[in-house]
Formats: C-alpha cells, structure tokens, sequence
C-alpha cells in the first residue's frame, strides 16, 4: 500500500472545528483555577474535543484512499500457427519475448496457439522465462486450417478475471473456418478486450487451381464433353494439366500460364457408364506450395430412360414417341392433358419420369395447379422439360400459335420457366454507315446544289434521328485511304454525339473499300448486345480498289450475319461491281438518281420486320451455339423446317438452332434442372422433313439428352442436404420416423494413408436425428451413405451423396482477401485495437488499484465510545495506573513499619 492519503467530500465543514474548541475552551477556562486544573477536568476536556472533532470528520465526508499494485492483469497470447502465417514465426516469437521482457512480472501472461484446434501452450504465469519455454516446447495444434472463431471461445474459458484481461491475436488475418467476428463480440461482451498484430503473408511464385467446372447437363457415354479448369497464377511460363479419371491418368496436357486468373477447357469422352470420380494436377516448376496444386470433382452417369410426353390432341406427339425410342431404351409414356385420371397430380408422381415432353400444351391448357409442381419438378428436383410448339384455330378461324402465344404466356409460371420470352419484338439492330469522303464525293449535284458528301451527310442525320430505335445502336466511319472511326457504337439515345460527329466530317483523300469494311465489320461483331448487324455504304461507287480486294471481306462478314448495303449517288460508279457486293453482303443497292430520294430509301433500308408468333416460311435453321444438341451434326445436313414461332431469347439461354434473328431451338439450366422450347412443331405440319430425317431425328434425341437429369430425381423416403465450409460439414437429413427407428450415416473416402476408409457420421438423437456435422480434411471424392433403420437395425431405407473436398482455404495463396483490414474490424468489434508496436499490449490496464475506505461508522463508534468515557471521568472518581502502583507500593511501606514496631515491643 502506498500514496496514502485523507480526504473530505465536504472540506468546508472542518471550520466547524473552530466553534467547537472555542466553547469548550471558553467554559473550561470561566472555572476557577482549582477546579479547572484538576485531572479529572483536563482529561474530560480532551475527550471531549477529540470525539467533537471525530463528529466534525464525519460530517465533513471523512474518506481514506490508497494505491495497491493491480495483481488480476491478465495478458493471452493467441498465436497463429497455420501454415499460411509459418514465414512469420520468427517476427511473433520476437514479439511474444519482448512483450514478456516488458510485462517484469507485473501482469499474467498465458499463451495459446491455434490453428484449426488449440493448444494451451502456456498457462498464466508471471515468470517470463517459463512462460516462454513452455510455448516454445508446446506441442503444435492443425497448421492445415485457421479457425480464429474456435480460438476466441477456447481462450474465453482460459481467462479467469475477464474485467482485466486482454485478448492479443497475432495472425495474417485469413480466416478459413468459422465466423470471427460473431465470436469477438461475445467474447467483448464479457469484459475481454480484443487487440490484433498483424504479420503479413510473403509473396512466392504460385500456381492453384480454383475450380473445375463439370457440365450442367446429362452426359453421354461417347459424347465429348467440356469440362473448365480456372487456374489462378502469380507467374508466366509452361505448366503441365493432368486429368485423373478414377485414378487413371490420362494424357497430360501442355499449357502457357498466364499471370492472374486464366480458364483452361479440356475435352473428354467417357467410354464407360458409372461413377467417374476425377481430379486435375497442374505442374509446375516455379511453383511453392503443392497442396493447392490437385482439385476434386466427379460426374456420375445413370441411367435415365423413362419419359413423360404430354399432348393436346389425341397422336398429337407419336411421332416424337417413336423417334425418341427408335434404337433406344426409353420408355415413353404419353398422357392427353385432358385426361385427369392419368395426368399426374403431384410432383413425386413426375419425379418418377426423368424428362417431361410438352406437346403443344399452353398455359391455358394446363389443369389447376400442374404449372406449380411441374416448376418444382424441374426448379428443385432437377428434372427436364422439353416444349414443343404448335398450333389452334381462334374463334375467327384464323391458325395462331397455342405454346408459344403472347396473350396466353404473359406473366404466368410456365412463361418464367422458358428460355424464351413469348412476345412480337423487333430484335435490336446494330448499324455503322460507311461515308465516303473522297475528293469524288466533292462533286456538286445540279439539283440541289449541294456537294454529295453534304447530301451524305444529312441522310445519315436523318437516319440516325427517326429511322432507329432506342435499343438499337448505332456508328460512322469515313471512307477513305485510310478508315477513320468517326464515332464509335453507342448507343441511339446518345444520338447527339453521333449528328455532331457527321457534321465535323472534312472530305478528301482516296476510295478504298477493303479496310474500310473491314473495320465495320469488326466494330459490329464486337457489339453482344444486338441481333441484326448493318452496314450501310454511302458513296459514288467508283473505289480505288478492285472488287476481288474487297468481296472477300464482304462476304467473310456476311456468313458472321452481318448485312451490307450500298447506296450509290451519282449513278456514275461502277455499278456491276457494287451490285455483286450487296448481294454477295445479302443487302440492296439502292441507286440514287433522285437526291431528295436518298433520305426515304436509306430509311426504308433500316426498316426492320417485326417478328410476330406465327410465321409461315421454308427456312433451314443455322447451328449458334455448339452444344451437345448438335454434337456430330454438320450444318448442310440439317433439314429445313416451313414455319416458326417467334420469340425473345432470355439472358443466360443457349440457342443451339436458330432463324434469322430468332431462336429456332433454346435451352437453359431453370434451378436444379434444365428446359428446352424448339419454336416449331413437331406433328409434321411444319416439321414432316425434319421428322423423317435422320439429322433431325439425332437432335431430337440429342436434345432429350441434354435435358435428362444430372442425378437421380426418383423419390425416397430420405432426402439428404449438405453445406459446407472448409473442414466442416453440415447434413440435414428429411424423413419421417416411426416410434424406434433411427437414422445411421457413414462417409467413405481415402484417409491420410491412401487407404479406404469407412467411418460412422454421429447423429443427434436429441434432434430427430435432423441435423448433424462433421469434419472432412481428406482430399477426394466422399461417399456418404444414409440408412433409416429401425430397432432392431434393419435398413428400412437408403441413400447416397457425395462430398468433394480438395485443399482446405489456408492454401489458397492467392485469394484476394485482405488479412489487415479484416483483423482491424475484429480488434474493433473487440473493443481494442490493431497495434503495430509490443509496447501497445500493455495500453488499457490498470496498472495499480486506487482503494478508498470510509471510516465513518468506526469514527462514530470511537465519538460514543470517547463520549462515554468523558462521562464516566467526570462522574467517577479514578486514578491513573502509576498512581494506583504508587499507592500500594506506600501502603505496602507503612503496612511494613507497623509490623516491625509491634515485634519490638513484644521482643
């Protein structure tokens, strides 16, 4: 104990010590000198200033304070010990040891090392030595993984005066499991403070794969298919691609490395049905770490073979049932939509059936409710569904679309589900005008008096003012020796910018076609969000090269669907030429003999047809999107068709067929599932040729294919979800029990030595059995297996999932997650800070213990007791204690002297 001290909490009240000791002195000394000197008097007279002086004390707020050292300090380490922060071990050890150099034994310092698990590495002590060489020769927990979350809560329970304790994390900050932040503000809740060091990763040359992407669709036996292996690298060279299917490795494949993020497509054929459980290596020289250099997937091929076909009219769809099982083993069941006793009512009765086939069936067709189970068939089961289009007669007797008509899909579930929006549109069109500047085109017409650049020039205006829509866009290049982008695509709202651009256009200079096509060619491919791509070439036809310099570009961009048209003014030009170059771009030429025309026909040019639901044209569809539904099928052999719905493709479909700036065929992946519309029919009024050709029939199976499931969809009595994060996974498991039956799991996979194992997964009785986690850190492909039992451990039901586990987060060096940020908003949700210096641990604690005592009540106990005694002085007589010795020490004397005289006188 040390600066002690006294204080009053009323000061002011201590003059009332100057009325007390004057009217008690004033009344001693009026007594005459002979009573006022008298012992009695005097003592009376000091208790009774003193108790009067205790009663002033306590009235003034009488208080002692003190200092004592603060001996409940707490300080805990928490040192990251993963893998990814190893480099940094020698900067926290030489932290750890200063801190504990700094503390002198004046605080509680514990040290705790974590990484996926904890390790007590030292218990609180105030001995620094022994504190440091029990963490230096603590065993180490999981490097593998970094759970800082655990971590909090372990160190919660070590500390043992949390209103004086501290938390220091020392880490890189790169949580892999867990949720840190939720952990510090209970831990903050308690009392304990939350301080960070951050040690920062060091940078080497790395190379990972992030993921492998695997189809969405159905994969077929002998069918190649596509799989994307994303690589993330901090270094450019070669490396080698290794794919492992079932543990058999197949050719490696040579790759360049790019720095960044990179996709790497690899082709593959499974000749065999089955589980194919893969895995792709890279290798690489330059690269450090080897754990994040093998990543895990697997495709399981069933067998899917059961299909559903659903018609309008009776036979409506047999031709499409016979194609389908023409050499194959499905079984087609086919239902009228009328027909209630058979039409499925449940979503269980379509998850019998891998594929769902529309045969011209509309919305309205449906019967109540259907549209809804049909979209969970599909949206959470992963079932297939394939529409097919058709046709009905209205009440005027006019044929108009049944499937795929506006009026009956506008806003209904069966429209969402659809890869195509079913709507009269006019697609968007991207168009570039080709303005021939040469000193040619300075030639004044005689009619108007202007040059031909100028009357160019206010065409195009005109053009781009009323002629496009809003979305449509729109460019200007000048045509010269050399091709200038005057203005750039945009789009036509922006029209302002392009006008002021023409307007700034200087003529002059040569006439060559070549380039100039080729740069609007290009500028118009690169444009994703058009259907229709236009070029429109004003000029005099006569270039100054010649037609085999510039037809080929024309025509290169014209089988890209880009169309050209040339509108010549003059009628000077070389008019066979440019004739042979608009039909060879599928366009027009348009001939200007009359100026005050060119304005009319170039708008008439830009006009384009509405595409409406019903159209009646012989068209062959063109192959878009090379996806498995025209795998092996050439464009020449596919046969043409004589009609078409018109539709809007949705973003995100697929279009494997299309027409002239519509969807022939679409396809998308719908939730779990997949869905197909072919925008024609199939009864043979409008697809006979397409039916009885063998190319056709192959994408019509092909089709079915794509849309089969990717698992099994058949219902069972148990229904297992997974979620994971890094290590830990959680199962829920759907059922109903009965009273005695339980449910038991096992997962299965490669352990640590490459062995099969098969371990039990713990399930919690206390919750039905519903939920449960647990830790997966094998790389591979898992088999997890679910049985409902019941009491006497018979296997009532069945069934099986996988789980895919390739490297645990510590390892993936080059995320992009920013480790300092993240440990400066846990320090602050921990009410701490992120320090920099060792120093800074010891800001916050109180270092010593400020103690007050209030004495009050033992300073009134000691006034009675004074006020007591003053009475009992002036009532009683006493005498002092020397006194009382000195009177028996006489009485002893004259007691003496009597007894001598009286034997004298006897003697």
């Amino acid at each position: 104990m040390y600066n002690f001290s006294i204080h009053f909490q009323y000061p002011w009240l201590l003059f009332a010590l100057i009325p007390v000791f004057g009217v008690a002195l004033f009344f001693h000394f009026r007594r005459q000198k002979k009573y006022r000197r008298t012992r009695n008097r005097i003592i009376s007279l000091v208790l009774h200033l003193t108790a009067m002086s205790l009663v002033v004390c306590v009235f003034s707020g009488i208080n002692f304070q003190f200092d004592k050292p603060n001996l409940e300090n707490e300080i805990l380490l928490l040192v990251d010990m993963s893998d990814s922060n190893s480099e940094a071990e020698a900067n926290k050890d030489d932290f750890i040891r200063n801190v504990l150099d700094e503390s002198a034994s004046d605080y509680s310092i514990g040290i705790v090392m974590f990484g996926y698990d904890q390790v007590l590495a030292s218990p609180f002590g105030r001995n620094p030595e022994e504190v440091y060489n029990n963490y230096i020769n603590a065993p180490v927990p999981d490097t593998s993984a970094t759970d800082i979350a655990a971590a909090l809560q372990y160190a919660r329970t070590v500390i043992t005066n949390p209103q004086s304790a501290k938390i220091v994390i020392l880490s890189d900050g790169l949580e892999t499991d867990g949720d840190a932040m939720t952990a510090v503000r209970s831990v903050a809740a308690s009392g304990i403070r939350v301080d960070t060091v951050n040690y920062a990763n060091l940078q080497h040359d790395e190379v990972e794969i992030v993921s492998v992407a695997v189809p969405d669709y159905n994969v077929v036996v002998g069918d190649p298919f596509k799989m994307t292996v994303t690589l993330n690298s901090s270094v450019r060279g070669t490396a080698s691609l290794v794919l492992y299917d079932n543990d058999v490795e197949i050719a490696p494949q040579n790759i360049v490395l790019e720095s960044g993020m990179q996709d790497i497509v690899y082709e593959y054929t499974f000749s065999v049905a089955g589980m194919h459980r893969m895995s792709f290596a890279v290798v690489n020289e330059a690269d450090t770490l080897a754990q994040n250099n093998t990543y895990y997937t697997y495709i399981n091929i069933e067998v899917f073979d059961r299909i559903l076909l659903i018609e309008r009219e009776a036979n409506e769809g047999v031709n499409l049932a016979e194609i389908l099982k023409k050499d194959t083993e499905y079984t087609v069941d086919t239902v009228n939509i009328a027909d209630t006793e058979n039409m499925p009512s449940t979503v269980d009765e379509l998850r019998m059936y891998d594929d769902v086939v529309l045969v011209n069936i509309a919305n309205a067709d449906m019967p109540a409710g259907f549209d809804a189970i049909l979209n969970s068939y599909v949206y959470d089961y992963g079932g297939g569904l394939f529409t097919v289009g058709g046709n009905k007669v209205d009440d005027n007797g006019e044929t108009v679309a049944n499937t795929y008509n506006p009026m009956d899909m506008k806003g209904t579930l069966y429209q969402q589900m659809l890869p195509v929006k079913a709507i009269n549109y006019t697609p968007p069109l991207g168009v570039i005008f080709l303005l021939d500047i040469s000193g040619s085109m300075s030639a004044i017409d005689p009619t108007s008096g202007k040059t031909y650049v100028e009357i160019a020039k206010e065409a195009c205006r005109n053009c781009v003012r009323y002629s496009l829509s809003e979305r449509d866009y729109v460019g200007v290049i000048s045509l010269s020796d050399v091709p200038g982008e005057v203005c750039q695509m945009i789009p036509v709202p922006q029209y302002n910018r392009v006008i002021a651009a023409i307007d700034n256009i200087q003529d002059g200079g040569g006439t060559i076609y070549q380039n100039s096509f080729e740069s609007a060619g290009s500028s118009l491919m690169s444009l994703t969000t058009v259907e229709k791509r236009h070029v429109v070439l004003i000029s005099d036809g006569m270039p100054g090269d010649a037609y085999s310099a510039y037809s080929p570009v024309i025509e290169r961009y014209a089988k890209l669907g880009v169309t050209f048209t040339i509108a010549v003014i003059g009628g000077q030009g070389m008019m066979d030429d440019m004739e042979a170059a608009a039909k060879l771009g599928n366009g027009r030429l348009i001939t200007i003999t009359d100026i005050n025309r060119l304005t009319e026909q170039m708008r008439n040019d830009l006009e384009c047809d509405e595409i409406k639901g019903v159209n009646f044209t012989t068209f062959q569809p063109q192959i878009k999107d090379h996806t498995s539904v025209v795998s092996g099928i050439s464009q020449d052999e596919i046969p043409e068709l004589d009609g078409f719905y018109g539709t809007q493709i949705k973003s995100g479909a697929s279009i494997p067929l299309r027409g002239e700036y519509v969807p022939i065929y679409a396809q998308w992946k719908y939730g779990n599932g997949s869905v197909g519309s072919f925008m024609c029919d199939l009864q043979g009024e409008w697809s006979s040729k397409f039916l009885n050709n063998e190319t056709g029939q192959k994408i019509l199976k092909n089709i079915i294919l794509a849309l089969f499931p990717t698992k099994a969809i058949r219902p069972s009595e148990i229904d297992v979800d997974l979620s994971w994060s890094n290590y830990t996974t959680t199962m829920s498991v759907f059922t109903e029990l009965n009273e005695g039956e339980r449910i038991e799991a096992t997962i299965s996979g490669k352990n640590e030595f490459n062995e099969d194992e098969i371990k039990p997964i713990a399930m919690n009785a206390a919750n039905g059995y519903t939920r449960t986690t647990f830790v997966v850190t094998q790389p591979g492909v898992h088999d997890i297996v679910v049985r409902k039992v019941d009491a006497n451990g018979v296997t009532l039901a069945e069934t099986n999932t996988y789980r895919v586990f390739s490297y645990s987060k510590e390892y993936e060096a080059l995320s992009a997650g920013d480790g300092a940020a993240f440990l400066s908003e846990l320090a602050v949700k921990g009410k701490g800070i992120a320090i920099a210096d060792y120093w800074e641990v010891f800001d916050g604690f109180e270092e010593v213990i400020h103690s007050t005592i209030d004495p009050r009540i033992w300073i009134c106990l000691a006034a009675l007791c004074l006020f007591l005694i003053d009475i009992a002085i002036r009532k009683f007589k006493f005498k002092w204690i020397h006194e009382i010795i000195k009177d028996r020490r006489d009485q002893k004397t004259r007691f003496g002297g009597l007894g001598k005289s009286k034997t004298e006188k006897r003697s």
